[in-house]
């Protein structure tokens, strides 16, 4: 249940709840999902929550590739 962890090394992401597979796809898609993240009480993954903070504010833009990770995350912030 480390959502840190899991979105930086996991290849793909699969979310249970109450038993049943309710999603299953690559951590970018999965983690960007707040309805899904509620219904499983999981939070984003903080290089991802920045990101998209920093997005939203248009500090980076939306058309980048969401990075993986906190090294990738300051090479963006580096090229403002």
């Amino acid at each position: 249940h480390d959502v840190n962890f899991a979105y930086e090394w996991a290849d793909d992401i699969v979310l249970v709840h109450e038993g049943e597979v309710i999603a299953e796809d690559s951590p970018a898609k999965v983690f960007s999902d707040s309805e899904l993240l509620k219904k499983t009480n999981l939070k984003q993954p903080a290089v991802l929550e920045l990101f998209m903070s920093l997005v939203k504010k248009g500090v980076l833009s939306g058309e980048l590739e969401i990075p993986k990770n906190i090294a990738e995350l300051e090479k963006y912030i580096e090229g403002i």
